[in-house]
């Protein structure tokens, strides 16, 4: 799991949105804590369909990890 985390870490950051929404939705393969330090920074991301499904990602248990502005 350290690996996938690690990989879709620096592809968060990739120029390519479509990447990045790949992110996104495979951030369910992660535990909690995990799927927060790395979706945290797509809900910030310029393309809308990022920032919702990390935000539907990160909902229920992995919003915990997150920081109250974060859960906003």
């Amino acid at each position: 799991v350290a690996t996938l985390e690690a990989t879709l870490t620096s592809a968060a950051g990739d120029a390519d949105p479509l990447v990045r929404a790949a992110v996104a939705q495979a951030l369910t393969m992660l535990d909690p804590a995990a799927r927060a330090r790395v979706g945290a920074r797509l809900l910030d991301d310029p393309l809308r369909t990022v920032r919702l499904d990390a935000a539907t990602a990160l909902d229920g248990e992995a919003s915990q990890w997150l920081t109250a502005p974060q859960r906003e």
